[in-house]
């Protein structure tokens, strides 16, 4: 499949050319179910249901998937034409206790009385605890390497008033976190680099400095971002439609991005710096049905300008 576009070199019109790279198609049911897909390669899967309920994968490869249920509708096997695959077991609340695969291989987990996963036991023996604090927030997680002998830990601190204000990794590396009084993040210490934001009157973040490099943000009267700029010279703007979505990005460069857009707001084409053309179809109900990727097919030391786009 090719694409032909319009450009203009000086009086000398040439044909814009692109050559289909990837693409992926999909068919639904009329419940909105995939049921199909297939690739550039022409490779796909297909799905089955009954009901709403997927009973049934053909993989690229043929290999079939076959899904069973527990009373309570929760998927309790999917199992290849062998019976073999992964099999799952519930607590009465419906949390996966434990997953037993097809070499009977077990991961097992624990949950606390708000359904909240605690511990994680993989088939090697390596396990995870993980701790909440009183409003159910993450606070801590903790791996226990069985066959290394060694425990790391990475942490959550939340103020109080529930904003992150610090996060320790594995290493004991840190990130923290500084608000205003409105709740605005104004300075990020990661690993000892600082980072400051600065707002407007209107809480649109206008400045962003770090000890190697400031950027700036710039808005229009609908609060959408016109444009960004760096201490290095570096400058990008932004064009939006009637209804407020972006549809051009260009730098001072001469590198730009497009997005094509119907009615509704889908995506219908993106064309980016590189000349890489991805466009997308729909199905009524708004489902993606088909994504193909083109790559400009010109020599890359001629200067060109878009000017039309032809079915």
């Amino acid at each position: 499949m090719a694409i032909k576009l319009s450009i203009n070199i000086g009086v000398l019109a040439l044909p814009l050319r692109y050559k289909e790279d990837k693409k992926e198609l999909y068919n639904y049911d009329n419940e909105g179910n995939k049921t199909s897909s297939l690739n550039s390669l022409n490779h796909g899967s297909s799905n089955s249901f009954e009901a709403g309920v997927i009973k049934e994968t053909t993989l690229a490869n043929g290999i079939k998937q076959y899904y069973e249920y527990n009373a309570y509708g929760e998927i309790a096997a999917i199992l290849n034409e062998r019976g073999e695959g992964i099999r799952y077991e519930y607590d009465k609340n419906g949390n996966v206790t434990r997953e037993t695969d097809a070499n009977g291989n077990i991961t097992q987990k624990s949950y606390n009385a708000a359904n909240l996963l605690v511990e994680e036991i993989s088939p090697s023996g390596i396990k995870k605890a993980y701790a909440y604090d009183a409003l159910g927030r993450r606070v801590e997680t903790t791996l226990y390497d069985n066959v290394n002998n060694g425990e790391y830990v990475e942490t959550k601190v939340y103020n109080v008033l529930g904003q992150i204000q610090e996060e320790i990794d594995t290493l004991g590396r840190s990130i923290k976190y500084t608000y205003d009084e409105v709740g605005r993040v104004i300075v990020t210490d990661k690993y000892g680099r600082k980072t400051y934001n600065e707002y407007d009157k209107y809480g649109r973040k206008i400045k962003e400095s770090t000890i190697t490099k400031t950027m700036l943000y710039e808005y229009n009267e609908k609060d959408q971002m016109i444009a960004n700029s760096d201490s290095n010279g570096y400058r990008k703007t932004y064009i939006y439609n009637e209804k407020g979505q972006m549809i051009q990005s260009q730098d001072n460069r001469g590198k730009s991005t497009i997005h094509e857009l119907d009615s509704l707001g889908n995506i219908l084409s993106t064309t980016d710096e590189r000349g890489l053309k991805i466009a997308r179809s729909y199905n009524s109900e708004n489902q993606l049905l088909s994504r193909l990727m083109f790559m400009e097919m010109l020599p890359r030391m001629m200067s060109m300008k878009l000017v039309k786009s032809l079915a």
